[in-house]
């Protein structure tokens, strides 16, 4: 059974003749994109902030009305995203995107997670602690804000120094090989991160108006954070991985938060 490396190696080289020798680690780190900018390394559509709206108001419909998702103790998940045609659009382009840009090779959105961040007194749990993935170092992600995020609304928050996240490599080398995370359940120790902020990294709120997003390394430290009252966000993440085959619609596999599989891993079979 082939790598991870092995089998992205694989793809650059199916994508192109001319293969770049990189760690897609030391490639990606964490890169905030405002789409009122012009030249961001990875672009939008140009009717980008139009799509944004329509995705925003169909989402938060489907929230309102309890069609397709399911609420949790810290935040409320679309499931059912099918009949969302702006989300193939999106996720599309962002995929174009990511193969010329990071990956130089084939990549397809392997799953997409929409939910709601509400405001609650419950206790925080799961990507309310500070975590990293600890998924293959070759799964990447975008964020999508769908609402405006300022300090109140729950945003991401990460470590930063000089303007780099803090990050953990993955354990997993192949399929048949996982490893063990440096921390239980990946979930990072109050005493670690006590720490690295006294080794100068600074907790980091990330905030942004609607559309703004996210392309980061999902195994730097990171953690969301709970909304005050009256606040809540919105958000899109696109799970990127590196494909062995052109697929003409890069949505084609996606999966949503209701998958009950591993989706902090993949298959490395090329066939």
């Amino acid at each position: 059974m082939l790598s991870f490396k092995e089998y992205y190696d694989k793809c650059k080289k199916i994508y192109s003749d001319k293969f770049n020798e990189f760690d897609i680690f030391d490639k990606v780190n964490l890169h905030i994109f405002n789409p009122n900018d012009a030249g961001n390394e990875i672009s939008v559509p140009d009717n980008y902030l139009k799509l944004i709206d329509i995705i925003s108001k169909k989402i938060s419909d489907k929230i309102e009305k309890n069609k397709g998702t399911v609420s949790e103790q810290l935040y409320i998940g679309v499931h059912d995203f099918s009949d969302i045609e702006e989300l193939n659009l999106l996720g599309n382009h962002f995929t174009k995107q990511m193969e010329k840009k990071v990956y130089e090779s084939y990549a397809i959105v392997d799953h997409l997670h929409i939910y709601r961040s509400i405001c609650t007194e419950k206790k925080k749990l799961s990507s309310w602690l500070w975590h990293n993935d600890n998924s293959v170092n070759e799964q990447l992600k975008i964020m999508v804000y769908l609402t405006d995020v300022d300090g109140k609304s729950g945003p991401l928050n990460t470590l930063v120094k000089n303007n780099l996240p803090l990050k953990l490599k993955s354990s997993k080398i192949s399929p048949d090989n996982l490893g063990q995370p440096k921390f239980l359940g990946s979930r990072v120790p109050d005493e670690f991160i006590s720490m690295a902020k006294s080794s100068g990294w600074e907790q980091y709120p990330i905030k942004g108006d609607k559309g703004t997003y996210i392309l980061f390394d999902q195994n730097m430290i990171h953690k969301a954070t709970i909304p005050k009252h009256g606040k809540h966000r919105d958000v899109l993440i696109f799970n990127f991985r590196p494909y062995h085959k052109n697929v003409k619609n890069k949505m084609k596999f996606v999966k949503s938060m209701g998958y009950g599989g591993d989706v902090k891993t993949f298959s490395t079979d090329i066939n």
